[in-house]
């Protein structure tokens, strides 16, 4: 009984060494794979007053540039939304925070909406893959408030 308990341990002990060998280093750091093009679609679905290309939702492509630093610190280059600021945090357990702060026209006056998304980037095989959503307020004086979901992959 003892010799299966120890080889249970030892078993999640490789198995959580595994996990978090491709974002950390022994010394705790993030491994910087996680920089670099991230592709997959945004999805907007109406949750307000305004309807958002005409119907109650769309999706479109988008391709992000990430860069991680060892600490985990992100920045986020958005080749869709180009006036969205993005920043945030990404953990040796693979959980993330992520800050967008997106500049937009509203009405002929320019509003600032920041939003928080948090998430967990997941990795299947070689390839790691985030999906987060939130709700976004473009334009609060007409109701104009979105759930926008991300799914993205981060490219080899």
């Amino acid at each position: 009984m003892k010799r299966i308990a120890f080889i249970a341990i030892v078993l999640t002990a490789i198995l959580l060494y595994c996990k978090n060998e491709a974002v950390s280093s022994p010394s705790g750091t993030i491994d910087p794979t996680f920089s670099g093009k991230w592709r997959g679609s945004s999805t907007i679905y109406k949750a307000g007053q305004c309807s958002i290309g005409g119907g109650d939702s769309t999706t479109n492509s988008t391709t992000m540039t990430w860069t991680v630093n060892t600490a985990g610190d992100i920045t986020i280059q958005d080749s869709v939304l180009t006036t969205a600021n993005w920043t945030g945090k990404i953990q040796t357990n693979l959980s993330i925070s992520l800050r967008k702060i997106l500049t937009i026209n509203c009405n002929g006056t320019q509003t600032t909406d920041t939003t928080f998304y948090n998430g967990t980037v997941i990795k299947e095989s070689a390839t790691y893959k985030l999906n987060v959503e939130s709700v976004e307020s473009w334009c609060p004086q007409r109701g104009c408030v979105f759930r926008v979901r991300y799914a993205i992959t981060k490219q080899q």
